[in-house]
């Protein structure tokens, strides 16, 4: 993605993240490699030099380490989904309710009497501040195109959509409003920042719609793993209609602005596996618009090996990746309320 083969002085470009992606054939994709290679680039541009100068570097085979899956640790191990939507119900400061849960969790006043059974979902009162919701606005404004449904254009989906991403909307990425939302969504769920993907912010004008789907996609043991969570958020309320609706549960969660929605895309007691009792679709307003955002979380480092270009679906064996915590998961501390200060983030970092 953000490879760049020469600089105009005609030496290799130095790159504080490499954005490499998989191991290239053995070969040099550059004419000027073996003059670099003897210069010492290979030692101190190992990223570029690495993958597009494998021949001159004798490097056959190298593949990027941010590409090997081996790095981090699963957020989430089997057994601990329900646990997020436990603590989350027994929070009062999160405004929970809960919307369906299975019949072995306890009892929270955030139940409201509802009948158990399902999988955990659940909501949270006013969790996106008002100045978090119109940062993902203005910063977003000039980037909407037509929503995907998978990687293709599809008549089940019909709204817009933009990118919360580097090299899309990088103001909506580096926003310091938008880091505090996402470290409160780390805060509620352990699941780290790096995990997630890039939000996506999405418009529905009136009579739009996304059919009947579940956003499970990904490999057990691709780079990211599984979508463990949705975590969507409400930015703006239609004047009628644009719930988003469970069909299979019966539920639908009207859009509030400010209100965050979460529920699992795994089962609990095996997290490789996809729960569709979770099929959702957005139902379309009646009128006004709609604005809303997804954030996908995975069990493992998304951003990073996107960010350095690699093949995301890449299999990893399992036995090679890094062991949860002993404790199971991570901890991530709530984020400040006060006002913020525009901050410098440096090559993009997460």
């Amino acid at each position: 993605m953000l490879l760049t083969l020469a600089a105009a002085s005609g030496a290799p470009v130095k790159v504080q993240h490499t954005r490499v992606n998989d191991a290239v054939a053995c070969a040099d994709h550059h004419e000027s490699c073996e003059n670099w290679a003897k210069s010492g680039e290979c030692e101190s541009n190992p990223g570029f030099m690495k993958s597009q100068c494998q021949k001159a570097c004798d490097a056959c085979g190298w593949v990027d380490p941010v590409c090997s899956g081996t790095l981090t640790r699963p957020a989430k191990v089997n057994g601990a989904i329900n646990a997020v939507f436990e603590r989350a119900a027994a929070r009062p400061e999160l405004r929970p309710t809960v919307h369906s849960r299975p019949c072995d969790a306890a009892r929270t006043p955030a139940d409201g009497g509802r009948p158990c059974g399902g999988p955990w979902v659940m909501t949270f009162a006013n969790f996106v501040r008002d100045d978090e919701a119109d940062a993902f606005l203005e910063t977003t404004a000039s980037h909407f195109e037509r929503s995907l449904a998978g990687d293709v254009v599809s008549p089940v989906r019909t709204s817009k959509q933009a990118w919360c991403q580097p090299g899309i909307a990088s103001e909506c990425y580096k926003h310091p409003l938008v880091r505090r939302l996402h470290e409160r969504v780390a805060n509620v769920t352990s699941v780290p920042l790096e995990n997630a993907e890039f939000y996506q912010v999405l418009r529905y004008e009136p009579g739009q719609f996304y059919k009947q789907h579940h956003d499970q996609n990904a490999a057990p043991d691709s780079l990211m793993g599984v979508r463990l969570y949705t975590f969507f958020l409400y930015l703006v309320s239609p004047e009628g209609g644009g719930g988003t609706r469970f069909p299979k549960l019966n539920i639908t969660v009207e859009p509030t602005r400010g209100t965050a929605l979460l529920w699992p895309n795994v089962k609990d007691d095996d997290v490789r596996q996809a729960d569709m009792r979770t099929d959702h679709e957005a139902l379309p307003p009646t009128a006004g618009r709609k604005f809303s955002a997804n954030l996908w979380l995975h069990n493992y480092d998304f951003r990073s090996p996107n960010m350095a270009g690699c093949k995301m679906d890449r299999h990893v064996d399992p036995a090679k990746r890094l062991p949860p915590l002993a404790d199971g998961e991570a901890s991530f501390p709530w984020p400040g309320e006060g006002p913020v200060e525009e901050e410098h983030v440096e090559n993009d970092e997460l």
